[in-house]
């Protein structure tokens, strides 16, 4: 465009001020509509497409388990569409799988594909099993952790038992009735069973078994419908109504006949009595038992809002029950508060700075003012948009906002306004200036902008992890931009017209002073032009031997004010053992000050969402608020405890958040995990140990074990051995034999009882005396064909081992796993370190392989992708270039910049002992358009008025100014303090350094490569 047509279109802008002024008003308004209904959260939700399928397998071993569950249903899932990653595990009681899924596969899509498999798999594993879809949660799906206890203090087993009971069938069924709560888990506390417990010794006495025990008494306490008849002009409903109003009344079920003709009750055979199913997991809280509830938010929905509801039910429900109360232990509404507090502590503080600094240098509070105004409105207007969107406002979103970056288009247009205006007494002449001035340098300012918005686009081209995490990021950062060009071009001019008077073209007193020593100092420059291109190449190539050499790592983490430790006792601990271990620890942490509340979930919860072993728990440490902040060093001094505390255990460090998002992302919890894939368990095992044997001796590790969920591990194991002769001798078979032990031991539900309108198991199986004792158990009574039993004892024999109890899988082939967990952050240099170790003792035997998987995978492929977008960036730079100026000489010294920006950003990261991060990166790509902006408007000016000293002292100010405001902008993220501080610094940081490099580039290094190959 001309220009004269651009001239023409300003002048009809200052024509329409009252109707644009109006419709900015109204654009106001409505961003500030859409400031309240925005998505609030900590951090972006990165968490994969994910399917979860749990299959409870009940008494089963975990090898019949991996055989005859895990692998038929993974064989039928192979092959839904976008499936990217199929992982699994077998453990005691458990089958779960995980179906990782392409970044566009609709979830939706995926589920209900999983959904349509599993319908096909009924007929391949063992009658009575069912899998199950988990809940569609995420990785910052725990949103809020209470316990429930009796306002008494009661702690019994039987107290502990009508607390689960009122936690699965009251609580948990209304918090679930919260729109945007995926699913409430449980853990901790017994599960309300009738047990029928039965004697061997009865069962022989009087010639039955347990099968037909089981046949008799079946569905007990169940009612079967038969229809209805129709009578006398009245519908008759049949059914068996079998209701029993006293669980006492099932023992004078008469179950036989005898050889007098008399009925022989249940009761000579069976005892019963109200008692708790077998548990796989456990809770703790402060050394106590305790019943502990999850509340998981659904994918998508507003964390906030959702914890707001969740919190007044659950007043509500303490408001309403005077024996029962709900103690909240963790909820993430104080790192949502305090994040978003740091957000708007840093973007306020940002706001104060560049108003201040526009004011000082410009000398003019009032048009300080005038260019400020452009904030308030790129606020709205990317409210709007983000709440349009869908986009939350977190940590990362809001990440690579700079307030000093979006008036810099403003501070541009103003600036050469009020430097320009030759003000007449006649209105139409002002606007008739003004209008001509700004098209003037609006080219420029749109290319400058326009240059930094393409730098932006590619990151929108980012997949995985690292695409969840930038995309919003730099779609706000865009949106933003837009705005402020809109702003610029539509408001600015009119806000000139109605605040620009002739007295406020005048310099301040301090930029004056600026001009003078810059004028020294270009004179002093362009004296010594060699010695400064020689200095601008050292800085450049020391810049670039810190970079190589500095650490690096995939994102900061985040400080989420508590912290988590996996604890690991020995293979094979029982359930109860691990208890006594966790009430230990809780009890001894308690008496630190900093802690607020500790509480342990043990083993296996209902949902089964996180299937750890009876021998694994996460004891969760929360801090008190003000120790919050110094969270990293209270967990390094409980950790020493707690190592001193538990002799032999493997403790592992975390947080809430970040525990979750690795298990869910990469299947294990640590930053950096070693895979061992092979099919014999022994061998697996015995590779997993000499691998940990040889990490633990490198000093770079901080600590090293078995993975918590994907590593082969063995357990106490009781085996009974058939004697298939003696089982053909006495007429049954290995079915009947395997069968009446199952019942026996691991029981059967065999109907339910309604004391109220929650269902009571009713469970049949050997008394809790015959079960424990290893002796007894050859007294199972198997059944005969004619009828009579004899005892177990006459066809098998029983031996104790420790045999494979957690089988992992990643697409179907065993593997097991190490945590490692590393001093500092250089994955890559550490791994390849540790290959050639690996590789010179030769443990991996043939037919065996090893990968690493970890937080370094998400970094090599976010790496990957940016060095594959930034030859995009700087084709695209150089077009629009080419576009403004059509030479290739004054492309390059533009483009001289980059480098130098990337330099000194460097430099200052290295200063501040940040390492590389992708942060970083996009650091370094905001950078690469950022810039560029004072390098064109320099040039772009001096091929106006030809004259070097000239040009250069024009564009002094704008180019300060624009420097200043950009660099104070982020200044209260680089330096600021509190939680979620460490999530922006490296951006902040990243482009501060780039920036004041860039711009002694732009006023130093520019002019002298001007004359020497343009001037």
């Amino acid at each position: 465009m001309s220009d004269k047509k651009l001239e023409i279109f300003f002048q009809k802008i200052i024509e329409l001020r009252w109707f644009i002024c109006i419709l900015f008003g109204m654009v106001m308004l409505f961003g500030f509509h859409s400031l309240k209904q925005i998505k609030i959260d900590a951090i972006p939700d990165i968490t994969n497409k994910q399917v979860v399928i749990n299959t409870k397998t009940f008494g089963m071993d975990p090898t019949r388990i991996e055989k005859s569950v895990t692998y038929p249903i993974e064989a039928e899932l192979y092959g839904i569409p976008g499936l990217l990653e199929m992982r699994s595990i077998s453990k005691f009681g458990l089958s779960q799988i995980v179906l990782i899924f392409r970044d566009d596969v609709d979830i939706y899509f995926a589920r209900t594909q999983a959904m349509q498999r599993l319908s096909m798999v009924g007929n391949q594993i063992p009658q009575g099993l069912i899998p199950t879809i988990a809940p569609l949660t995420t990785g910052i799906g725990e949103i809020l952790i209470y316990r429930l206890y009796a306002k008494d203090g009661a702690n019994g087993i039987n107290d502990l038992m009508e607390l689960r009971t009122i936690q699965q069938f009251q609580v948990a069924r209304e918090l679930k009735r919260i729109v945007g709560v995926a699913e409430v888990d449980t853990i901790g506390g017994y599960e309300r069973e009738l047990h029928l417990n039965a004697s061997p010794k009865n069962i022989l006495k009087y010639g039955m078994t347990t099968e037909k025990l089981i046949w008799q008494i079946q569905s007990v306490g169940e009612n079967f419908g038969g229809g209805y008849i129709e009578q006398d002009g009245k519908q008759k409903i049949v059914r068996t109504f079998a209701n029993i109003h006293d669980y006492q009344n099932i023992m004078d079920l008469p179950i036989k006949i005898d050889y007098t003709g008399n009925s022989l009750p249940l009761k000579h055979i069976v005892e019963i009595r109200q008692d708790y199913s077998q548990r796989l997991g456990a809770a703790t809280y402060a050394g106590k038992e305790t019943v502990i509830g999850t509340v998981m938010l659904q994918s998508g929905e507003n964390a906030r809002e959702v914890l707001t509801k969740v919190k007044q039910q659950i007043a509500k429900f303490n408001q309403y029950n005077s024996q029962t109360q709900i103690e909240i232990l963790y909820d993430r509404q104080f790192l949502i508060d305090e994040n978003i507090k740091t957000v708007m502590k840093n973007l306020a503080e940002g706001i104060l700075l560049v108003v201040g600094v526009l004011c000082l240098v410009l000398g003019n509070v009032k048009i300080g003012l005038v260019i400020a105004a452009t904030l308030p409105f790129c606020i709205f207007i990317l409210a709007a948009c983000m709440n349009l969107f869908g986009i939350s406002a977190n940590l990362m979103s809001l990440g690579a906002l700079d307030f000093g970056l979006l008036v810099d288009s403003s501070v541009v247009l103003v600036e050469f306004i009020l430097a320009n205006l030759l003000l007449s007494k006649s209105t139409e002449d002002k606007a008739n200036s003004i209008a001509k001035l700004s098209s003037q340098v609006v080219k420029p300012i749109f290319f400058g902008i326009l240059i930094i918005i393409m730098v932006y686009i590619p990151i929108l081209m980012f997949s995985g992890i690292e695409g969840k995490t930038f995309k919003p990021m730099a779609i706000n950062v865009i949106i933003a931009l837009i705005a402020s060009l809109f702003i610029a071009f539509l408001l600015m001019p009119i806000l000139s017209y109605f605040f620009i008077s002739e007295k406020d073209h005048k310099e301040s007193r301090f930029f004056k002073w600026i001009k003078e020593q810059y004028e020294r100092l270009f004179d002093l420059v362009l004296r010594n032009s060699r010695r400064v291109i020689l200095c601008c190449g050292i800085f450049f190539a020391f810049s670039a031997y810190l970079f190589f050499v500095m650490s690096s790592d995939f994102l900061p983490d985040l400080n989420e004010g508590d912290v988590v430790f996996e604890v690991v006792t020995e293979n094979g601990t029982s359930l109860s053992r691990a208890k006594e271990i966790l009430q230990n620890l809780e009890t001894e942490i308690s008496k630190e000050k900093e802690v607020a509340k500790s509480f342990s979930r043990i083993g296996a919860s209902e949902v089964g969402l996180d299937p750890m072993m009876p021998n694994a728990a996460d004891l969760f440490v929360i801090l008190k608020k003000e120790y919050k902040g110094n969270a990293k060093k209270i967990a390094e001094k409980i950790h020493d405890k707690i190592n001193k505390l538990c002799d032999g255990c493997d403790i592992s460090e975390s947080q809430p958040i970040k525990m979750r998002f690795n298990e869910m992302l990469e299947g294990s919890r640590a930053d950096l995990s070693l895979r061992i894939f092979g099919e014999d368990f022994n061998v697996l095992i015995d590779v997993t140990k000499k691998l940990e044997e040889i990490l633990e001796k490198n000093s770079e590790i901080k600590e090293v074990a078995s993975d918590l969920i994907n590593s082969i591990r063995k357990s106490h194991f009781i085996n009974i051995i058939p004697d298939y002769d003696a089982i053909v001798k006495n007429q049954s078979s290995i079915a009947d034999v395997g069968k009446d032990v199952e019942d026996a031991m691991a029981g059967i539900r065999i109907g339910n009882f309604y004391a109220t309108e929650f269902p009571i198991p009713i469970v049949l199986h050997l008394s809790e005396k015959d079960r424990n004792d290893p002796s007894l158990i050859g007294n199972i009574p198997i059944g005969l064909g004619d009828g009579g039993s004899f005892p177990l004892s006459k066809v098998s024999s029983m031996q104790e081992s420790d045999d494979i109890a957690v089988i992992p899988r990643l697409f179907g082939k065993r593997y097991s796993s190490l945590s490692i967990y590393l001093k500092h952050t250089n994955y890559s240099d550490f791994i390849a370190k540790m290959e050639s170790e690996i590789k010179k003792n030769n443990i991996i035997p043939a037919g065996y392989y090893i990968e690493w998987g970890g937080r370094f995978e998400n970094f090599n492929s976010a790496k990957k992708q940016i060095f594959t977008i930034v030859p995009i960036i700087l084709a695209i730079i150089f077009l629009i270039l080419w576009k403004m100026f059509g030479r290739f000489k004054e492309i390059l010294i533009v483009l001289s910049s980059v480098p130098f920006a990337l330099s000194g950003a460097v430099l200052l990261l290295f200063i501040c002992k940040i390492p590389i991060t992708i942060s970083v990166y996009i650091g370094f790509i905001t950078l690469m358009g950022i810039s560029l902006l004072n390098s064109i408007i320099l040039i772009s000016t001096f091929n106006k008025v030809n004259d070097l000293k000239l040009s250069c002292l024009l564009r002094l100010r704008p180019i300060l100014m624009t420097a200043i405001v950009a660099s104070l902008g982020f200044l209260p993220m680089a330096f600021g303090f509190g939680i979620g501080a460490e999530v922006q610094q490296p951006i902040a940081i990243t482009v501060i350094g780039g920036i004041i490099s860039s711009t002694i580039t732009t006023l130093v290094l520019s002019p002298v490569l001007i004359r020497k190959f343009i001037h």
